[in-house]
């Protein structure tokens, strides 16, 4: 309705309290099966629905969560409570909400570094990194809600020119959290864990250790998600699962291609018509 409406100008998208802009999907309660197949579907029905909308969607990313909701939209306005991150590979997933598209996008290895260590970016960063399109100081936020509301046309060139004018300056002593020699490393994709090694850093180590404890069908692209599941959200351990197969070396590229571009029996998402 809104998409059709011509009273509707401009969308906004916000948390309605400080603790989250969005809790997230409820993964405990999905299971397998017809029940999961049917959360996902709609979910990804919802993020392509946003990423083809033809008013202007923005999205004000205050606080964490909500990716899904947030990075398909044209305007993304990150602050300095923002955080931003993909975790679903420590539950036995591969990154959801369309992580698989935007996160190829990014700069170089930059997505694929977030995927596969589900790292945090905080505030800045999540501009830098170009998740966010726009970066405004929390307390101009009220100030630029009611500058979109007064907006009378849908003209995505008119509702970007609004939000340039609460961004704030850049702070040129800030340290990008994947710049440097640690996005050197990133870079070095196509043999990571090597790459990590040989840079023997502090952050190298700890991104090692993290990369090692996520499922590693997930790594390549294939879901260990009922696993992961239950064992760190419904019994709560504290130890990483134990993955079938339990290394990346035993995750074979045809296993993958089976899974993902030979599947039997499967069905074609159906897009929502808007």
């Amino acid at each position: 309705a809104w998409n059709e409406s011509d009273l509707c100008k401009v969308i906004i998208l916000k948390a309605t309290g400080n603790k989250a802009f969005c809790a997230g999907g409820d993964v405990k309660q999905q299971g397998e099966g017809q029940h999961a197949i049917k959360f996902f579907e709609e979910e990804y029905q919802l993020n392509h629905l946003i990423a083809t909308l033809d008013k202007p969607f923005v999205s004000f990313l205050d606080v964490g969560g909500g990716v899904g909701l947030s990075v398909h939209a044209p305007f993304r306005v990150a602050t300095e409570n923002t955080v931003f991150a993909m975790p679903e590979t420590k539950i036995g997933f591969f990154p959801d909400v369309g992580g698989s598209f935007f996160l190829p996008r990014m700069d170089g290895e930059v997505g694929t570094y977030l995927a596969l260590t589900g790292a945090s970016l905080k505030g800045l960063d999540v501009f830098l990194s170009g998740i966010a399109t726009h970066y405004v100081p929390s307390q101009r936020l009220p100030l630029l809600e009611n500058r979109l509301s007064e907006i009378e046309c849908d003209d995505h060139e008119v509702i970007n020119a609004a939000i340039e004018e609460f961004v704030a300056e850049h702070n040129h002593d800030h340290s990008y959290a994947l710049g440097g020699n640690v996005r050197k490393s990133i870079d070095r994709v196509e043999d990571i864990l090597k790459a990590l090694e040989q840079e023997n850093s502090n952050w190298s180590r700890k991104t090692i250790n993290t990369i090692l404890q996520m499922s590693p069908t997930s790594l390549k692209e294939k879901s260990d998600f009922a696993r992961g599941v239950k064992h760190l959200l419904v019994e709560k351990e504290k130890t990483p699962p134990k993955w079938d197969p339990p290394s990346l070396e035993e995750v074979f590229d045809v296993d993958i291609d089976e899974f993902y571009f030979n599947p039997s029996g499967t069905q074609e998402l159906e897009l929502l018509n808007i």
